[in-house]
């Protein structure tokens, strides 16, 4: 629940720039892809 109340709020207000759960997700996609680049 968390993590959609902070996405909604970066979403409501991107001229704050990254913030600290863009940060988060970016590092969860970045896991998850570096995941499947190693099962190939």
């Amino acid at each position: 629940d968390n993590v959609e109340s902070n996405c909604s709020m970066t979403e409501n207000n991107p001229q704050k720039g990254v913030s600290h759960s863009d940060l988060i997700c970016i590092f969860a996609m970045s896991i998850v892809g570096f995941s499947c680049f190693l099962q190939h």
